[in-house]
């Protein structure tokens, strides 16, 4: 998997997707963001990533894990940690 850098401070879910799918930053800019208008805002919803996952091509499943199952992933995954508010 090549890694992407992020070019915009909210560009976190183009650029996972970009690293998963094997495509530039710019297309998966456009995947996640197909009717953005012009800016620099690239902010994204949870329930949004799954959707931009799909439009990518790629298959997914949603599970909970734990240190012991993390250590075990055999293939490149995006792994979401859920922080308390703050």
């Amino acid at each position: 998997m090549k890694r992407i850098i992020q070019q915009h401070e909210n560009g976190c879910v183009p650029a996972s997707i970009a690293m998963l799918a094997g495509i530039s930053y710019l297309e998966a800019v456009r995947i996640v963001h197909p009717y953005r208008p012009k800016g620099n805002h690239l902010g994204s919803y949870y329930r949004n990533l799954f959707t931009s996952i799909k439009r990518a091509g790629l298959k997914f499943r949603k599970r909970n894990i734990t240190k012991t199952t993390f250590v075990k992933l055999k293939r490149d995954a995006l792994i979401i940690i859920k922080l308390p508010s703050y």
